[in-house]
């Protein structure tokens, strides 16, 4: 891709009437990065909003939003970690993985809302009601990485490296942070 972008740059210096394939590719790819930023930074904004208007609390939206936010950095540090090439087929993931974190923060933090307590909200059903449907999720992404077309093998595996890591930020550090919150507020 890189070399790519320095023959259509080097072309474009010499002549920037230049057309064809190499000149599509790169300038499309360009609207694919641009177009998933604005539907990301969108799909956030509105997310909070929505949570905003719906919990009334930015404490309880600060949580929802903490467990995703460490697992889109962990999930960049995984591919370097792993080799795994961020292109054009698996950038859906980081949209992806906002909505299913914060269907799962949602649940943990109206249940703990319900039980006013991070500890005791481990002891109750949701936890394993979050995990199940992760794994199910996981179950289907990764099937994904089975495919042999690489674009869609290399947005299976990353799919499941995130969902798992986006399950392991809101069941260990989520029930954390909601522990935290309450005994703050009972301060």
């Amino acid at each position: 891709q890189v070399l790519l972008q320095k023959f259509v740059t080097a072309l474009a210096a010499a002549d920037e009437r230049i057309t064809g394939s190499p000149v599509q590719i790169v300038n499309g790819g360009k609207i694919v990065i641009s177009s998933m930023k604005q539907a990301t930074l969108s799909a956030g904004i509105l997310i909070v909003l929505f949570l905003l208007i719906i919990l009334r609390s930015i404490g309880m939206v600060s949580l929802i939003a903490a467990p995703i936010a460490l697992a889109a950095v962990l999930t960049v540090g995984a591919t370097v970690l792993f080799n795994i090439p961020f292109n054009f087929a698996n950038v859906i993931v980081l949209p992806l993985l906002i909505g299913l974190g914060v269907d799962s923060g949602i649940h943990l933090v109206l249940r703990a809302r319900e039980e006013k307590s991070g500890t005791r909200l481990l002891s109750t059903s949701t936890p394993r009601a979050v995990l199940l449907s992760a794994l199910t999720t996981v179950g289907s992404f990764g099937s994904l990485a089975l495919s042999r077309h690489q674009g869609t093998a290399s947005m299976g595996v990353l799919l499941t490296v995130s969902v798992l890591l986006t399950l392991v930020a809101t069941l260990i550090v989520l029930p954390g942070l909601i522990e935290w919150y309450y005994a703050r507020q009972r301060s």
